[in-house]
């Protein structure tokens, strides 16, 4: 499943009597995610990020997206980010985990965002194993590593012995070279690709920096991958646009996306 991380963006509305963005003109903010979901099957939500959604709002975004479609969540920063994965971050993380099974078969994945500040000391090291440890086995899981020290084969087998997915893709915290080593070990019956790009943009709304190559190159890599469940989700931040990004790369591994265009009304002048 091929999708952006978030869906909500301003930038992406069309204006009236101009050329197509995304969404169409006069659209509504509560009306963006039904409209992402007729182009997109799954997104990464990204505000879970900053807070634990509230029931009612998974239960409101459930209810916009057909059976299929599949919400991925960012874990909430206070655990990744403030408590580095340790214990005292488990009441958090049981409620947050706890709450998105509201989405039922709904949910995706969790994914599991370490800031590149994480670097493989002894004690991280021991609360990466046993937040693992502790995380729930019914629900699927990835883990972003943003410092390269952690590739290496004893890491792989730690994500492997509790079948999370180790987080691959492109972004400015590692090189290819460093990403392609975990190809030889898959870790889980998921596979979780991220794209991502500096923050140096300031609209949302076309390709600024065309990746033509990368996504090429990242294409042919997932037609490779063996995994039952694939999620490959864009940033804005790649290219400049992330739902274009998206439909170069599901065309690149044989997918027929839904334009924008195809759902957009004709543009008016009123």
């Amino acid at each position: 499943m091929v999708g952006c991380q978030a869906w909500g963006y301003e930038d992406w509305k069309t204006l009236r009597g101009g050329p197509t963005v995304f969404f169409p003109p006069g659209i509504k903010p509560h009306e963006k995610l039904a409209f992402y979901a007729k182009i997109f099957d799954t997104v990464e939500v990204d505000s879970s990020f900053y807070g634990i959604p509230k029931i009612s709002d998974l239960e409101n975004w459930s209810r916009q997206v057909p059976e299929h479609f599949k919400f991925s969540f960012k874990m909430p920063r206070d655990i990744t980010h403030v408590e580095n994965l340790s214990s005292t971050s488990y009441p958090l993380a049981k409620e947050f985990i706890g709450r998105l099974a509201v989405l039922k078969n709904k949910l995706g994945a969790v994914l599991i965002q370490l800031p590149q500040a994480f670097k493989m000391t002894a004690a991280n090291a021991a609360n990466l194993a046993g937040f693992l440890e502790f995380l729930p086995g019914e629900i699927s899981f990835a883990v972003e590593l943003r410092s390269p020290e952690w590739f290496v084969p004893e890491i792989f087998e730690l994500l492997t012995r509790r079948k999370v997915a180790l987080c691959l893709g492109q972004n400015e915290f590692l090189s290819r070279e460093i990403i392609m080593k975990a190809f030889e070990f898959p870790s889980a019956d998921l596979a979780y690709f991220r794209f991502s790009g500096l923050r140096d943009l300031t609209k949302l709304d076309r390709i600024q920096r065309p990746q033509e190559e990368s996504i090429d190159f990242w294409a042919e890599q997932i037609k490779t991958i063996q995994s039952k469940t694939i999620f490959v989700y864009f940033s804005n931040l790649f290219e400049g646009f992330s739902p274009e990004s998206a439909a170069k790369f599901r065309k690149l591994i044989g997918q027929t996306p839904v334009t924008p265009e195809q759902l957009n009304p004709a543009p008016s002048l009123f």
